[in-house]
């Protein structure tokens, strides 16, 4: 939340926050989505999955695009894991992820305790300003 929050405030990108209770809306204004989720154990949040699972093809751009963004403790492959899942959800509702994803290292307890930091975030900035053009 942290890193998407420095892009809303440092961009024109709007910021949705899923917490699991709310249905997709109508997101036909927007021609790329950027999902952002930290990984939790191989996976994205649980409310991202649900609002995912949700989507339907109706209240989406015909040609939307949709892109990751993830934060991460740097352990493992969970990442991986989690883009295959986010690209497999997706794909079982006829849309398709894009291969070009970013990935953050997020503190946890004890872990990475300095970050995300300025420079995470600039760099992830940048990346979600490339998207828009």
């Amino acid at each position: 939340y942290e890193v998407a929050n420095y892009v809303k405030d440092n961009s024109n990108a709007e910021l949705l926050v899923i917490d699991g209770q709310q249905e997709p809306e109508d997101l036909q204004g927007y021609d790329t989505i950027i999902i952002c989720t930290g990984v939790y154990g191989n996976n994205m949040h649980p409310s991202l999955r649900k609002w995912l699972m949700h989507l339907e093809t109706a209240s989406l751009h015909e040609n939307i695009k949709f892109y990751a963004f993830l934060t991460w403790i740097g352990r493992g492959k969970s990442d991986q894991a989690a883009i295959k899942k986010i690209k497999n959800l997706l794909e079982s509702k006829n849309f398709s992820l894009e291969a070009d994803h970013i990935i953050c290292l997020g503190k946890m307890l004890a872990i990475r305790q300095n970050h995300p930091n300025e420079e995470d975030c600039q760099k992830v900035l940048n990346w979600v300003k490339s998207k828009a053009n």
